[in-house]
């Protein structure tokens, strides 16, 4: 919940512009955050026959700024990324620096030691195959004669 006093000056009538809205939010999501500016990155999830899908969006981001671990069915991607080195007073930043981190719960049937993870145009594709799980079987009988006994 926006301080009251945040919330009166954005009820104010004089006019507000985007950038000074954008400060008043920014300040107040900073607050509730405790201080933390940790990126949120979106995700998107697909679940198939055959593997299930997560996509990341890392803009921005290589490789070596990157890391992907499973450990007890919890999948954490994480990443670190400094703002450019310039000169003069930065303005203004909406890209995605500093260090973000996102974890997803993942189910028994996926085969964790399998994952594929590849980086393309800013999008981190982590594909996980199925467990081949034991198909049932029918297993023959066969019928074998008595031997006749020799008397």
């Amino acid at each position: 919940m926006l301080p009251a006093a945040t919330f009166s000056r954005l009820c104010a009538l004089s006019p507000v512009t985007f950038d000074e809205l954008r400060r008043e939010l920014d300040g107040a999501m900073e607050s509730f955050s405790n201080g933390s500016r940790a990126q949120q990155l979106a995700a998107a999830h697909w679940e198939g026959p055959n593997a299930a899908v997560i996509q990341l969006d890392v803009p921005g981001f290589s490789e070596d700024q990157l890391s992907v671990h499973v450990e007890d069915r919890i999948l954490k991607v994480s990443g670190h990324r400094e703002i450019p080195a310039v000169t003069g007073e930065l303005r203004r930043s909406e890209g995605q620096f500093g260090d973000f981190s996102r974890s997803f719960q993942l189910p028994e049937t996926l085969d964790t030691a399998a994952v594929a993870a590849e980086l393309s145009n800013g999008v981190l594709t982590l594909t996980f195959p199925r467990k081949v799980t034991a198909q049932p079987s029918r297993i023959p009988v066969v019928v074998r004669s008595a031997a006749p006994q020799a008397s």
